[in-house]
């Protein structure tokens, strides 16, 4: 599986022209995918895009079809349910903060240290 993560964190070890150019995907990929089948319940999930650090799953339709599931389209189905929950209940993490001075290398650095 391949994502943001894996190409920023990539291109933080090596922030060269070589590594965008000569650079093959599977020596960056990640090894283990995060594939759910198609009864895997909304928290099953949920917690396996926690565990796997990652923000898509991927799902085989059938034998040689395969779609992916986002967060983002996770929040955009989340829209549609009515709830009570307020944003104080909602589990959060601590802000990062960037300087404006920082270099693109630094904030890349800390996205990753922070895994965001």
């Amino acid at each position: 599986m391949l994502g943001a993560k894996e190409v920023l964190g990539g291109f933080l070890k090596n922030p060269t022209q070589n590594f965008l150019h000569n650079t093959i995907i599977k020596n960056i990929m990640n090894r283990e995918p995060c594939f759910v089948e198609k009864s895997t319940k909304f928290t099953d999930l949920m917690k396996k895009l926690q565990k796997q650090q990652t923000d898509f799953a991927i799902l085989q339709n059938d034998k040689t079809m395969f779609s992916t599931i986002s967060i983002k389209r996770i929040l955009e189905l989340g829209l549609l349910c009515d709830t009570n929950i307020t944003i104080s209940q909602i589990s959060k993490k601590s802000a990062v903060f960037c300087s404006n001075d920082d270099t693109i290398h630094r904030v890349i650095h800390t996205l990753l240290e922070h895994n965001i």
